[in-house]
């Protein structure tokens, strides 16, 4: 029987809203958290971040591009007696250094396959919750599919 009746998995997952430069948000999306060593990474779709559709080259969403997101995640807190309390919290997270250069990271072959995702490094606007985050990769699953 599992410690907790949660499905870990679900408290890895965020809401994603797209901000535009005024920081308002116009659309939504979803991703996830990834850990790699003491940094958490959002993995989300390149499409969300670009407003390109990834296959096609087409501009979507009335050719919006967003500038920042804002992430929604959970908190978790272990309370005594095997009991979790989860917390949602949000943060606002750039996407482009000097308005060009993107600050996400993507597979070198994205545009030869279509590969879809990107890894954007979310450590450091997490601050202190950093350690509090849970990651998919946080979890061992026997029948992950």
């Amino acid at each position: 029987m599992p410690k907790h009746r949660l499905n870990t998995i679900s408290v890895t997952c965020c809401c994603i809203e797209l901000l535009n430069d005024d920081v308002e948000s116009f659309s939504t999306a979803s991703g996830f958290l990834w850990r790699v060593s003491t940094r958490v990474f959002l993995i989300t779709n390149w499409h969300v971040v670009t407003g390109v559709h990834a296959f096609s080259g087409q501009h979507l969403d009335n050719g919006r591009c967003p500038s920042s997101l804002r992430v929604h995640y959970n908190h978790v807190v272990e309370l005594p007696n095997d009991q979790l309390q989860i917390l949602p919290h949000s943060i606002t997270v750039p996407l482009f250094h000097d308005f060009h250069n993107p600050l996400w990271f993507e597979h070198r072959f994205r545009s030869a396959h279509y590969i879809d995702v990107i890894a954007l490094d979310i450590s450091s606007s997490l601050g202190e919750h950093i350690a509090a985050v849970r990651c998919v990769n946080d979890f061992v699953y026997d029948d992950l599919v």
